[in-house]
């Protein structure tokens, strides 16, 4: 079991001053806490109903290991600050989501590579992927379409 306890000031502080500044509707509610023990710098969870209720409205958890994190320089805290903070987006319809990151490599590979070829190797991947998801969710409607068209023929 995780060994939940409340951020220093400053680091909530410093969370909450970065977290006003990003597009993140201000009716997500938030609350961060620390678990020096976890292997990650930090963790984003979405809250279920029942913890949103029991929590009064808390939206997203935000956990950090609060003592890798201050053992980095401050712009590094407030990259992985903003890090945290990417993958939590609301929709259209006010649906809160928690993305994925979209970006993982090797160190290795970077230092082979260079950033932005790597990046751009990446974009590449990812648009021939939502080429083909648009292609199927098109081939999708043509058949919906066909079959909507035969039954009103049919029904003539």
């Amino acid at each position: 079991m995780a060994n939940l306890i409340d951020l220093m000031e400053e680091t909530e502080k410093l969370f909450f001053e970065i977290r006003d500044n990003t597009a993140i509707p201000q009716w997500v509610e938030f609350k961060t806490f620390c678990d020096n023990n976890q292997k990650d710098i930090y963790k984003v969870v979405k809250s279920n109903d029942v913890v949103e209720k029991l929590s009064a409205g808390i939206l997203v958890t935000v956990i950090f290991n609060e003592n890798i994190l201050l053992g980095l320089p401050e712009e590094i805290q407030i990259m992985c600050i903003k890090e945290a903070l990417h993958g939590i987006v609301v929709d259209d319809n006010d649906r809160l989501k928690i993305e994925k990151p979209d970006f993982v490599t090797y160190s290795g590979i970077l230092t082979v590579f260079g950033d932005e070829a790597v990046i751009q190797m990446k974009e590449s991947i990812k648009s021939l992927y939502d080429a083909k998801k648009q292609k199927e969710e098109e081939e999708k409607a043509r058949i919906k379409a066909e079959k909507k068209k035969k039954r009103n023929f049919t029904s003539v």
